[in-house]
């Protein structure tokens, strides 16, 4: 997990303990607008926007301190600070909640923090004064002891830390205790540790000066003298965990005679410890007595009337470990009896006797598996990979033919879906319509999997045939949003996936349904950036202006079919309509951002963010380039997060890369104001005479960089191959020829893939041309896709 995920999670957890905390509270001030930016900075958290999430709460700490969570909430941004690095503003807020003065049962929580973070700074001396202050008067507080023991460590002032935590030592504090035993063994003074506990023993418990004793002993690896302590202090109390410890050790040196004697004394106080079990019949294995070391860990199971799964797994695991696959066996027969199921622990069981090369015996296990009720991905793929062997199929339709078990029907459908048979398709949509729609999430689940990869016309098959019987479920629209990504992954499916997902946006449907709109936005996308249809694109983007109106809980529909509106105004060259629609759609969002309770500061964020984007892109269309570099350096500096930032930086690098002049002012951009104007034709869908322009670019090609030159050429290909050129092929293989980047290359490669699949080619040209690809760029993110498509024929 990345740095900024974790920082998020953390953040969103933090957040979350402050509002349950405060939901408690019954004697409270507060505001609408405060609990607002409280609910708006956790959203903000959980998409990603840290920045907003802390002005949010920046804003909630200065303007309404009176509200009853402002204090927990000013906690809570002081551990987002410290989240982020930013430790003085953390150590100021904390600060100043001290200087007001706390609660005696909050006061540690409070000088604990901001220890810690003077600690993060180096500031020991601040760190320790702050805690020597709080010990002053809370004495026997052996957390804040033990933490500025840790302070003077860290400030090498390692006479006052082991002063101080003896004290605490003394008193048998065991925590105190470990700190000073790891200080110890970090420098190597153990014997000054044991020379301490010697000169307070008659200030100490004698149970805890041996305990410690004992310890140290052991850290030292001197077994021989822990040996001698426990012998002359018989009724020597040390902790169960430690004496453990001490035994392994024992074992761990082969002396298995010693270990017996000491776990026979351990198991008579505690005679059911697993632990202390397993280890005594261990050492009697180790020793050669299997009759023996069986009985001990039998006494794993405990009584007839204790014995559940778990410690037979656990018995079980120890036979396996130990060599004794026939016991095991055995003892997966007996846990089957005494838990009265007959697929008990099947999973384990189809574990062994797979390691013994009782295959069949292992199948029939792991299909217990199955018939137990429990789905799982691991059992299945097992299955999956040796279905050769049986016939999968049968098996699991006898197991159905006894009951209607979910996780066979599931692995029924499974094996349909991987061995993608169009035949299959009809078994497959019986047992989704059987389930009543138990299956619909894994079934959606596993076609937007396979559409963001490599969707076949079995994929397709199936979502279509899917949709008559998924109107009631209103699950057609998630459908049709599937056939759209099945179409930009395979060129192939294209048309005909976009003339579906239309027809189902299309159809009628009772009342508000997300899903659909979703769909119109999806529409609006692909027409306009895909397939170049600015009419189409219009009509997608009119649809979700309709809903944005007709229903007032959908303002974010609304600015998306304004954003969209706006983008196709300014490609069909209508400059004043769509600065018009753009400056509406920002004064909107802000007016709904003060006084719209109902969305969140991140969508009104990502909504401003798109529209100031969006003017950068018109004032390039009308080149512009100046005022355009003016919003997006405005747009990288001040809002620095979110989906449209990294556009934002794409769209400068296309301006200043296209131009090497030192101002950007008059005509003298030629390379820039071409790839505009070609830019602009391909977004009217004039595709060929877009590619003409850039060709002609090319051929023109002094004073271009050969990246440049790269570049424009690799935008070519692209409108000539949506232009349906017949000599897409050899102009492709022209341009590859002087190309002298990889990165360019590979998506050249790519575009000969993306026509052979668009005009139906399957041949050996087609073949070949994945080998090409996959051969030339294996580290390209395209590769595995094209691999599959080579495995699958």
């Amino acid at each position: 997990m990345s740095k900024t995920r974790l920082f998020i999670s953390a953040a969103i957890a933090i957040l979350l303990v402050s509002f349950s905390a405060a939901a408690v509270r019954a004697d409270f001030k507060t505001s609408i607008e405060a609990t607002k930016l409280y609910k708006d900075a956790l959203t903000a958290f959980k998409s990603g926007h840290i920045n907003l999430g802390k002005k949010l709460l920046e804003k909630a700490v200065v303007d309404y301190p009176d509200d009853f969570r402002a204090k927990e909430i000013k906690w809570q941004l002081a551990e987002i600070y410290k989240l982020t690095g930013e430790n003085i503003k953390a150590a100021n807020l904390i600060k100043d909640e001290i200087e007001k003065g706390l609660q005696s049962y909050e006061e540690y929580k409070y000088i604990s923090f901001l220890a810690e973070i003077y600690i993060d700074l180096l500031r020991y001396r601040d760190a320790s004064e702050i805690l020597e202050k709080y010990l002053n008067s809370n004495s026997m507080h052996a957390e804040a002891a033990r933490l500025l023991a840790k302070t003077y460590m860290l400030s090498g002032r390692k006479d006052e830390a082991w002063l101080l935590l003896g004290k605490f030592v003394t008193s048998g504090n065991k925590e105190a205790f470990a700190d000073l035993l790891d200080y110890a063994l970090k420098s190597g003074d153990i014997r000054s540790l044991m020379q301490i506990l010697d000169e307070r023993r008659l200030s100490m418990r004698t149970k805890d000066y041996l305990d410690f004793m004992f310890r140290c002993r052991v850290a030292m690896n001197h077994l021989d003298e822990a040996v001698k302590l426990i012998e002359e202090n018989p009724s020597i109390d040390i902790s169960p965990d430690y004496f453990l410890t001490f035994i392994e050790m024992l074992v761990a040196k082969n002396d298995n005679k010693r270990a017996i004697y000491y776990l026979d004394m351990f198991l008579k106080k505690d005679k059911y410890n697993q632990r202390a079990l397993i280890l005594m019949g261990n050492c009697f294995n180790a020793e050669g007595d299997k009759l023996a070391a069986l009985t001990w860990w039998r006494k794993i199971l405990g009584g007839a009337y204790s014995r559940s799964a778990e410690r037979y797994v656990k018995y079980i695991n120890v036979l396996i470990e130990n060599n004794y696959p026939n016991e095991a066996l055995d003892a997966f027969d007996e846990a089957r009896i005494a838990l009265m199921d007959e697929t008990a622990l099947a999973e384990e069981k189809a574990g062994v006797l797979s390691a013994l090369g009782r295959d069949s015996e292992a199948y029939d296990e792991y299909l217990n598996v199955i018939q137990s009720g429990s789905y799982k991905q691991n059992i299945f793929d097992k299955l999956y990979a040796d279905r050769k062997k049986f016939n999968l199929e049968t098996k699991l339709k006898a197991i159905l033919r006894k009951s209607d078990i979910t996780s066979a029907e599931q692995a029924l459908i499974e094996l349909y879906l991987r061995e993608k048979k169009i035949s299959s398709v009809d078994s497959i949509i019986e047992v989704w319509q059987s389930s009543m729609g138990f299956f619909d999430t894994y079934l959606i689940a596993s076609l937007e999997r396979e559409a963001m990869i490599t969707p076949e016309n079995f994929h397709f098959f199936l979502l279509k045939s899917m949709i008559p019987f998924a109107s009631e479920r209103n699950l057609q629209y998630n459908l049709g949003r599937i056939a759209l990504k099945m179409g930009s992954s395979n060129l192939a499916l294209k048309q005909e996936t976009y003339e579906l997902a239309t027809v189902i946006a299309n159809s009628s449907s009772k009342g508000f349904v997300q899903s659909r709109f979703d769909l119109y936005a999806d529409l609006a996308e692909v027409s306009l950036n895909d397939i170049n249809d600015l009419t189409k694109a219009e009509t997608f983007a009119n649809a979700l202006l309709r809903v944005g109106r007709q229903n007032n809980e959908n303002d974010l529909y609304w600015f998306a079919g304004q954003a969209y509106m706006a983008e196709i105004l300014f490609w069909r060259g209508d400059f004043d309509k769509a600065e018009k629609t753009l400056k509406e759609l920002a004064l909107t969002a802000e007016d709904e951002g003060r006084t719209n309770m109902r969305l969140d500061a991140s969508a009104i964020e990502e909504t401003l963010v798109l529209t100031d984007y969006l003017r950068a892109k018109l004032a390039t269309v009308k080149q512009q380039y100046q005022e355009a570099l003016n919003i997006l350096n405005m747009l990288i500096e001040t809002k620095g997060e979110g989906s449209r930032i990294n556009d934002a930086l794409e769209l400068a690098l296309f301006l200043t890369s296209n131009s090497t002049a030192k101002d950007l002012s008059s005509d003298k951009f030629a390379t820039l104001n071409t790839r505009v104007q070609a830019k602009t034709l391909a977004m009217q869908g004039k595709h060929a005479e877009a590619a003409d322009i850039l060709k002609a670019l090319l051929i023109k090609s002094e004073g271009l960089s050969p990246w440049l030159w790269a570049n424009i050429g690799a935008e070519m290909l692209e409108f000539r191959l949506k232009s349906g050129s017949k000599d897409f092929i050899k102009e492709t293989d022209l341009y590859l020829q002087k190309c002298q980047y990889p990165e360019q290359k590979a998506d050249a490669e790519a575009l000969k893939i993306s026509y052979y699949q668009i005009n139906g080619i399957t041949d050996s040209r087609y073949k070949e041309q994945l080998l090409t690809f996959v051969n030339s760029f294996p580290d390209d993110l395209r590769t595995a896709a094209y691999k599959k498509i080579i495995e699958n024929g």
